[in-house]
């Protein structure tokens, strides 16, 4: 009988290494899976990186087409100068307006902020 023990050791031995493999692929498997997590964590982090720069492209250039229109504007007033007393008139009327324009923001501006 004391055979049959011995015996059966190297099989408990190869049963508890097979245990352990398959314990060590179950963990190499989560390190693959935990891998590829980080991989799309890395992704979506790029993916949020490029979406801000794009708004941030887009913001520009809505601001360059302000400043064009601004300079477009700035050209027609001094040749409106040039013009005489009429030109004169017509940039006051239109300082008027952008005066009158900027108080109505300074105003809804602060409506705001006293909501706040």
């Amino acid at each position: 009988m004391a055979t049959k023990p011995k015996r059966l050791l190297p099989l408990f031995d190869a049963i508890s290494t097979e245990t352990e493999d398959v314990e060590l692929s179950g963990d190499e498997n989560e390190l693959d899976f935990s891998e590829s997590q980080n991989v799309s964590a890395d992704k979506t982090s790029l993916d949020k990186k490029k979406v801000g720069l794009e708004e941030e492209v887009d913001h520009v250039y809505e601001r360059l087409q302000v400043l064009e229109a601004d300079r477009e504007f700035l050209k027609h007033c001094i040749s409106s100068l040039r013009k005489g007393d009429k030109g004169l008139d017509l940039l006051q009327e239109i300082l008027q307006h952008l005066r009158d324009l900027r108080n109505v923001e300074l105003r809804v501006r602060n409506i705001g902020d006293l909501a706040v």
